[in-house]
């Protein structure tokens, strides 16, 4: 399981897409869409967005969860 940081950072586009194994506009088609639980962008500037190192970390661990949880097709 992934811990959350110690202390919370903000991520840049790419390192969100890193993090995610996402392209950008898969990315940006999440975000749009608006899907639940899915973290939310921090406005930094007009043209620049960032994450929250916790929300994305948050994210993929329950992301993991939910993967665990799914039954098996016979």
């Amino acid at each position: 399981m992934m811990t959350a940081p110690a202390h919370d950072t903000i991520l840049t586009v790419a390192q969100t897409c890193h993090r995610l194994s996402l392209s950008e506009p898969t990315l940006r088609r999440y975000i749009k869409a608006g899907i639940e639980g899915f973290p939310r962008k921090i406005q930094l500037g007009p043209r620049r967005v960032g994450f929250s190192s916790r929300d994305v970390a948050a994210y993929v661990d329950r992301q993991r969860q939910a993967a665990m949880h799914i039954p098996e097709h016979s």
